[in-house]
């Protein structure tokens, strides 16, 4: 009887098919993964970008909403609110007092003690922080009789003492009476000059009697900072995946020396005036930043394309608008206006 062996190998040709068929499939999915790699690298890219210049303009904006926070009757002029402004050559220098970052509370029952010598109970215990890292021993007390201003002598737990200048008794600081620190000096530099961009914001706390002036300077406060990007071209600083390509700053005016026709114009200068009768009611600023990636595909790209990104309409466009020509640039145009309410606010519980 004759055994027949069943168990053979592949041929050549088998063999061949196979490979190429295996080739073709590694092809396709290695083609999917690079495409995929390729959208998530983009894609974090861009996210980078809108996250980096979301934070630049947040981190203003709500610092400048308490402006006047601490103040009666809220002047933004006599009371040096804010100061500077665009200075040419790609530099902004400003400077404004706000409460924002130190205590905002408000009053878990009314007050105890006997005169103007109170003792306070918050809902919080943040004023210990507030004690241990500022200049004034200043406390702001919002009531609907006023403002009022006093002085901490002691802090334990959610517990402060305070003395009263302006007060007869405790008893006009019920629960629910808003209190909050003293202002600290914020400071903004911008530079976009060639070869450089940066961005500084810091604050500075103010102790009794302190000014708060725009400095103009890169320098880095690092014991107080709230935001610190550099870019330089040259090699220093930090390589952030963007450059900073424009900056502008705009103030409100609102001008009521004739009650008959109110004038509010938007501009850019300085608010060291003696014009009493005008007053600034909001602030608007804009930041352009450039990621060097590719805006288009290079299919896409159309050769000598210009695309002129600006962050307000001004017949000024050397300082509001960037013009991009570089295909291998993606710009980003990041915009907040901040009305100064607490004007309005103060203006109607007193």
């Amino acid at each position: 009887m004759k055994n027949i062996n069943k168990n053979h190998g592949f041929t050549l040709i088998e063999l061949m098919v196979a490979i190429a068929v295996s080739t073709i499939v590694v092809s396709v999915f290695f083609k999917m993964y690079e495409t995929a790699s390729r959208v998530e690298r983009t894609t974090f890219r861009r996210s980078s970008a809108y996250l980096i210049g979301d934070k630049m303009v947040n981190a203003v904006a709500d610092s400048m909403r308490m402006i006047g926070f601490n103040k009666s009757k809220f002047d933004p002029i006599t009371d040096g609110a804010v100061e500077g402004g665009y200075l040419g050559g790609g530099k902004t220098s400003v400077a404004f007092k706000s409460p924002y970052g130190t205590v905002i509370s408000k009053l878990a029952e009314a007050a105890s003690g006997s005169g103007t010598s109170c003792t306070l109970k918050l809902i919080s215990e943040q004023m210990g922080a507030y004690d241990s890292t500022m200049n004034s021993n200043r406390i702001y007390a919002h009531t609907k009789a006023g403002l009022r201003t006093g002085t901490i002598s002691g802090i334990s737990g959610n517990q402060l003492a305070a003395s009263f200048s302006d007060i007869s008794d405790c008893s006009e600081l019920p629960a629910g009476t808003i209190v909050g620190g003293a202002d600290m000096c914020f400071h903004l530099n911008v530079n976009t000059t060639a070869g450089s961009s940066l961005f500084n914001f810091f604050a500075t706390p103010m102790a009794d009697g302190d000014t708060c002036s725009a400095n103009g300077s890169d320098t880095q406060a690092q014991s107080t900072d709230i935001l610190f990007l550099d870019y330089r071209e040259t090699g220093q600083g930090i390589a952030l995946p963007i450059k900073i390509k424009k900056f502008i700053i705009e103030y409100l005016w609102e001008d009521r020396s004739d009650d008959t026709n109110i004038v509010r114009e938007w501009t850019t200068t300085s608010l060291n005036t003696s014009n009493s009768e005008k007053s600034i009611v909001a602030v608007r600023f804009g930041i352009i930043v450039a990621d060097p990636m590719p805006r288009y595909s290079k299919s896409e790209q159309i050769t000598g394309e210009k695309i002129k990104y600006c962050i307000f309409p001004s017949s000024a466009e050397t300082d509001y608008c960037y013009e991009n020509t570089n295909m291998n640039e993606s710009v980003y145009v990041f915009r907040r206006t901040v009305y100064l309410r607490n004007e309005d606010y103060l203006r109607g519980i007193y």
